[in-house]
C-alpha cells in the first residue's frame, strides 16, 4: 500500500511540475508599444467597421452565454435580469440594488445580497465576452498599438471597472478592421498570451454586430443572441423590469 500511495504521490509531483513547466513554456509577454504613434486611428477604424453607432443607440439586448448563464440587459435603464440554475436576479448595475428569486422564492437580506453580487460578477465577465469591441473607449481605458509577426494591433488596457481592472487585451484585426481574435493578459489566467477568436458574427436588427462563438482553449458560444429599442421587441414574456 505505501508504495502505491509513493507511485500516487510522485506522478501528481510529476503533473505539477509539468503544468508549471508548461506555463512558462507557453506565457507570452505583453507585447511593448510602438512609440511615438497613436492609437486613435486604428481605434476609429475597428469602432466603424463594427458600426460602433448601432451598438450605442441600441437599448435592450438578450443573450445566454454558454447555455448556463441568461440575460436581459435594459442598456438604457442600466437595469439586468439574469438566470442560472435555479436563482433569479434583477439588478441595477449602477447601484447594485434590485431583486433575487430561487425557486421563484423572494430572498432578502444578506441571501439576496449574496446573489445580487454573485449576478454582478457573471453579467460583468459575460457581457464582455459579448460586446467588448465596444468598449474600446470606456472610461479608464488606455490605448496603444503593438506588433505581433509583423502585423500592427490595438492594445487595450482597463485600468478600472468590471470586477478585474488591470487586464490588457490585444485585438488582432482582418484587412477590413474587424476583430478577429484576442490575446489575453488578465489576472484570472496564470498564462499571458493567450488566444481566443472572435467568430461568427451576427448583425443584429439594430445594426449592431456581435460574435457569437469565441474559438480557444475550449469554445464559448453565445445563444439567442437579439437586440431592440425596448424590451417588448425581443420578448414575448412580460417586462421583467417593470417593478423598476
Amino acid at each position: 500500500m505505501k508504495k502505491i500511495i509513493k507511485k500516487v504521490l510522485l506522478f501528481l509531483l510529476f503533473l505539477v511540475v509539468l503544468m508549471i513547466g508548461a506555463g512558462f513554456y507557453f506565457n507570452e509577454a505583453l507585447p511593448q508599444e510602438l512609440e511615438g504613434i497613436s492609437a486613435d486611428g486604428l481605434t476609429a477604424k475597428v469602432q466603424k467597421a463594427l458600426n460602433q453607432e448601432a451598438w450605442d443607440s441600441t437599448e435592450v439586448v438578450r443573450w445566454s452565454f454558454a447555455g448556463t448563464h441568461h440575460y436581459l440587459w435594459n442598456k438604457k435603464r442600466h437595469l439586468v435580469e439574469a438566470k442560472w440554475s435555479n436563482v433569479r436576479v434583477v439588478f441595477n448595475t449602477q447601484d447594485l440594488k434590485g431583486q433575487a428569486y430561487r425557486d421563484d422564492v423572494r430572498l432578502f437580506g444578506d441571501d439576496e445580497k449574496e446573489l445580487i453580487d454573485k449576478a454582478w460578477e457573471h453579467f460583468a465577465n459575460d457581457s464582455f465576452w459579448l460586446i467588448a469591441p465596444y468598449k474600446l473607449e470606456d472610461p479608464g481605458t488606455e490605448r496603444s498599438l503593438v506588433l505581433i509577426d509583423g502585423d500592427t494591433c490595438l492594445k487595450v488596457t482597463y485600468t478600472s471597472g468590471g470586477v478585474t481592472p488591470g487586464d490588457s487585451y490585444v485585438w488582432l484585426l482582418d484587412e477590413n478592421y474587424m476583430p478577429y481574435a484576442w490575446k489575453l493578459w488578465v489576472k484570472i489566467i496564470p498564462v499571458g498570451g493567450v488566444k481566443y477568436g472572435w467568430n461568427e458574427w451576427k448583425t443584429t436588427a439594430t445594426g449592431a454586430k456581435i460574435a457569437t462563438l469565441h474559438k480557444g482553449l475550449y469554445d464559448i458560444e453565445m445563444t439567442g443572441v437579439a437586440t431592440g429599442m425596448k424590451v417588448e421587441d425581443i420578448i414575448e414574456s412580460d417586462n421583467p423590469f417593470d417593478t423598476f
